[in-house]
């Protein structure tokens, strides 16, 4: 992050010149291998932003056009259960790149943390709430999500291809279970739930850090995507 969030016309101490480039890190599907891509930032770059961005709804949305041959993870993938609550005190993760570092330069970071504003309502009259989370520089866009943990099994894959079908009869599914096998391989799985997008931390001049970290709706991410107001980078690389 090069420039304030609060005033983007401004620099963050330490940096003189706007970043020129947006770096992605994905995977080969056949060969597993990790592939660095990447695109320009300069006058002519577009992205979605909110219709309430002057009033300080600091989100946006960057289209990005990953190649064929790449694995795509996003939270349709990981088959995230919104029956997970949100409430005060609820665990969170926030997935992400502190100071740029990720697990083998390519792994994302997951920090731990708790809900802790009334995620109904809306922080500072924005669409957001706030987390007790130890984030960092680097982490602003990452997905926030809540968790759960619940006893799973494991089954063979012909079977779990049959659970995944959406046209499956449930009663059929239920026939075909092993409870005796369901026992011996009964372990605690992690569920998560996409519930928003990390932006950045509450920063209060006259007291040290609170470690209080800003979350942005999911709501507020739809309603760009819904609603798209197309922008250009107001302060391009030259």
């Amino acid at each position: 992050m090069a420039r304030d969030p609060k005033d983007p016309s401004k620099f963050c101490s330490g940096y003189s010149d706007s970043p020129d480039e947006i770096c992605w890190y994905g995977w080969q599907k056949n060969s597993l291998t990790s592939q660095i891509g990447s695109f320009k930032i300069d006058g002519n770059f577009q992205f979605l932003e909110h219709k309430n961005r002057s009033q300080g709804v600091d989100l946006v949305a960057i289209p990005i056009r990953f190649p064929e041959d790449m694995i795509v993870i996003n939270q349709m993938s990981i088959r995230t259960d919104h029956t997970i609550p949100s409430q005060v005190g609820s665990e969170i993760f926030i997935v992400g790149f502190p100071y740029g570092y990720g697990f083998n330069q390519v792994m994302p970071i997951w920090k731990r943390g708790t809900i802790a504003s009334e995620p109904l309502l809306n922080e500072s009259q924005l669409p957001r709430f706030l987390i007790d989370a130890n984030t960092n520089p680097g982490m602003s866009g990452a997905p926030v999500f809540t968790v759960a943990r619940r006893d799973m099994f494991l089954v063979e894959k012909k079977l779990a291809d049959e659970i995944n079908n959406p046209q499956a009869s449930a009663l059929d599914l239920i026939d075909k279970l092993d409870p005796e096998e369901m026992r011996s391989t009964t372990f605690q799985g992690i569920c998560l739930n996409l519930v928003g997008i990390y932006a950045g931390r509450v920063q209060l001049p006259e007291f040290n850090d609170l470690n209080l970290g800003i979350v942005y709706k999911l709501g507020a991410l739809s309603e760009i995507l819904q609603n798209p107001v197309i922008a250009q980078h107001p302060f391009p690389h030259y």
